[in-house]
């Protein structure tokens, strides 16, 4: 018995279900998806369109079925929008459903809005491997249902919120370090939100930003970021 899971926004090509039950097949023992990543310490950003992005301070998502994907690799967390085969004997249930009422009741109100680190953690927890595999193909967002409750707005921020409370909570990824965003100060939540993109929303509030510009605004950002967390790239 297999479960697949996907989201509600998304325009899925005919032969998807199909590609995922037959690649779950080569993997009985695992999670499989059609987009994930691996953990890198110290990332705050996501990326996925380009293998340029696949550096620090950046967590980069290559996708099956585009030029981002190579070959099937383990990974450390899936992405339900491109599809994820799961299985139940991978669970036990009065044990993850304490874990994900606790996840969603955690005091910021942001960690549960990412739902695939909740899910990648808790099979990390319980040694389950999870699989970036071959198969996919690019799946269309609707942009209109995209936008109606969305979870993806600020997604750097949530995430970075869920990947150190599931680390604390569960005890995994114990070789990796992340940035603990609500205990920076504002003006490094700031610059945090100014390197995801560049919107003047964020940048144009540090004064040392404004002789910046494209590409070397955000470098700028990054640097000042890495030497205030003593990060070493």
């Amino acid at each position: 018995c297999i479960i697949i899971y996907l989201d509600d926004d998304v325009i899925y090509h005919p032969t998807l279900i199909e590609n995922l039950v037959l690649k779950s097949t080569e993997y009985p023992n695992a999670a499989i998806g059609f987009s994930g990543t691996k953990l890198r310490s110290n990332f705050r950003q996501i990326k996925h369109r380009n293998l340029k992005e696949d550096h620090h301070p950046n967590l980069f998502y290559p996708l099956s079925g585009s030029k981002t994907f190579q070959h099937d690799v383990q990974v450390d967390i899936l992405q339900g929008f491109a599809g994820v085969v799961i299985r139940p004997r991978f669970f036990d249930y009065p044990e993850f459903l304490k874990f994900v009422q606790d996840a969603t009741q955690q005091s910021s109100g942001l960690v549960w809005k990412a739902d695939d680190f909740i899910l990648g953690a808790y099979l990390e927890y319980r040694n389950i491997p999870q699989w970036l595999v071959s198969g996919g193909t690019n799946p269309v967002i609707n942009k209109v249902a995209s936008e109606i409750k969305p979870l993806h707005k600020m997604m750097h921020i949530q995430t970075l919120e869920a990947v150190f409370y599931l680390q604390q909570t569960l005890k995994i990824w114990t070789n990796l370090t992340f940035v603990d965003i609500l205990s920076q100060p504002p003006e490094i939540v700031n610059l945090i939100n100014c390197e995801a993109s560049g919107n003047p929303m964020f940048c144009d509030k540090d004064p040392q930003l404004a002789n910046y510009t494209g590409a070397a605004l955000i470098q700028e950002a990054t640097r000042r970021i890495d030497e205030a967390l003593s990060i070493a790239v």
